[in-house]
């Protein structure tokens, strides 16, 4: 603040609108001055005052000061009135962005393609480093954002920092074979860094910085032209692969040394060894499958095997095209048709449950008949003498 009149001026007041201008009652006192207000202070001397003010959003502060005519000893000057002057100081903020899409990886590759499909309705929130909400730069908590029709979302008006995107998808989605978790800036691959269970995923953190952003160039990938407004100050490369969970099981039963589909002949009642291979023939892992043949009997469940002579045990995680072989010795009496059942339970790599997946089923049969085999006998005997004698 200086005197730039020709009088000398005390008790000067300096007030700062604190960037809103119709409401007074934030205005601030500024009284961090070197020398102090007070004065008097002769033509063209000044003093400097700091004042240390909140900025949530771009900001013009207009400050004004009041200076009061006097003599070089303070004494008002009778008749002259107050002098004042304002100037004002702009700043504006620095914010970031955000975003792009949830997508359906329907071609396996594990990148967003433009024939890819959305994936609506997964909730996303954005976290910071640390896993807590995020602010934005109003120093508000980032409302979390559910996707629409094209899987995409958005989170604009953020400081520079280190964020998190969480993603909870729909159920039945699992996610692409290919994640990249690093802060990787490439348009079409997916981010996702840690699965927290119950279709919760989280990309790793990501750093966000004005002016320092990836500028997308694919127009034709969802989500990539929601920063256009200022493309450098925005990361849209944050994407998130799935794939539908399609669990499949089969089982192929056969009789003895009949091919699948074939018939197993014996010449009398006895045992029969039957083979079972089981195969996981869906996308997803399975565990703890059970074999279970009706013996020949499907109206009757009490007698009802259940097969466990396997290699490997029915206990372990199958992978899916991995397969386990059962045998399992049983009688047979007359012609047979014996039905195998099996199923099997969806979990993710590690034999965690995947949540409202039916198991998948299936059964296969094998059929033995019964051969009568032709006989006869002669007994011939000489004379008096018996069967085996000489007469």
């Amino acid at each position: 603040v200086t005197n730039t009149g020709n009088t000398f001026l005390s008790d000067l007041v300096v007030t700062d609108d604190a960037g809103t201008p119709a409401d007074p009652a934030d205005d601030v006192d500024v009284t961090a001055c070197t020398p102090a207000l007070a004065g008097p202070f002769a033509p063209g001397a000044s003093t400097t005052c700091t004042a240390t003010l909140p900025v949530g959003v771009d900001t013009t502060n207009i400050a004004d000061v009041v200076g009061n005519p006097t003599d070089d000893l303070g004494n008002d000057l009778p008749g002259v009135a107050d002098v004042v002057a304002d100037d004002d100081a702009v700043v504006d903020l620095l914010t970031v962005s955000i975003g792009s899409a949830v997508f359906e990886d329907l071609d396996g590759n594990s990148l967003q393609d433009p024939t890819d499909a959305p994936i609506p309705g997964a909730i996303v929130t954005l976290l910071d480093a640390a896993g807590n909400p995020a602010l934005d730069a109003n120093g508000l908590p980032v409302a979390p954002q559910t996707t629409g029709p094209d899987g995409t979302y958005f989170f604009d008006n953020l400081l520079e920092g280190d964020f998190i995107v969480q993603v909870e998808v729909p159920a039945g989605f699992l996610p692409a074979a290919t994640q990249n978790p690093a802060d990787d800036n490439v348009e079409n691959d997916s981010n996702i860094a840690s699965d927290l269970g119950g279709n919760v995923f989280q990309s790793g953190v990501i750093a966000l910085a004005a002016g320092t952003e990836p500028v997308e160039a694919d127009p034709a990938l969802a989500g990539d032209d929601q920063d256009d407004a200022d493309d450098a100050s925005g990361d849209m490369t944050v994407d998130f692969g799935f794939f539908t969970a399609d669990p499949a099981i089969e089982i192929v039963k056969t009789a003895g040394t009949a091919p699948d589909g074939g018939v197993f002949t014996i010449n009398a009642a006895g045992d029969v060894v039957y083979t079972y291979v089981v195969t996981n023939t869906g996308n997803v892992p399975l565990t703890g499958l059970v074999v279970t043949d009706d013996a020949g009997t499907p109206g009757v469940p009490g007698d009802d095997v259940d097969v466990t002579a396997c290699t490997p045990v029915l206990t372990g995680t199958f992978l899916p095209t991995e397969s386990a072989t059962c045998t399992a010795t049983l009688p047979v009496a007359v012609d047979t048709t014996n039905i195998a059942d099996t199923s099997g339970n969806p979990t993710d790599e590690d034999g965690i449950d995947l949540p409202d997946l039916d198991d998948p089923v299936d059964s296969d049969d094998a059929i033995v008949e019964l051969i009568e085999a032709p006989a006869i006998d002669i007994v011939k005997t000489a004379g008096t003498a018996p069967d085996g004698g000489v007469f």
